[in-house]
């Protein structure tokens, strides 16, 4: 979603990728527009009651549970890419500091 100016107006424009309609099966325009000015009495009364007193500890939470868990336990490539990283400290070479820090002292 962008913000931009239309006819002296702020709108947020959404484009929606036309492959995605296609894919998805979705009769979708490829751009929506919406005066700001249409939304943000309601979007600030949501932002006033979410963030209340009674909800400032339970919006973030469930704002959280709605994002994707992308950690390495649940995501292929992104356990392979973890592993690569294992492999490679394991396998690397120490560094010059740590190489004169394990020889034994010459007196």
């Amino acid at each position: 979603m962008q913000g931009n100016w239309n006819h002296g107006h702020a709108h947020y424009r959404y484009r929606y990728p036309q492959e995605h309609a296609r894919a998805n099966h979705i009769d979708h325009p490829l751009t929506v527009y919406v005066r700001e000015d249409a939304i943000l009495p309601t979007l600030d009364a949501w932002l006033a009651t979410a963030f209340d007193p009674d909800h400032v500890e339970a919006t973030p939470t469930a704002l959280e549970r709605t994002q994707p868990d992308d950690s390495p336990t649940t995501d292929p490539l992104r356990q392979a890419i973890a592993a690569c990283d294992l492999n490679s400290l394991a396998t690397a070479p120490p560094s010059n500091a740590e190489a004169t820090s394990t020889q034994p002292d010459q007196d």
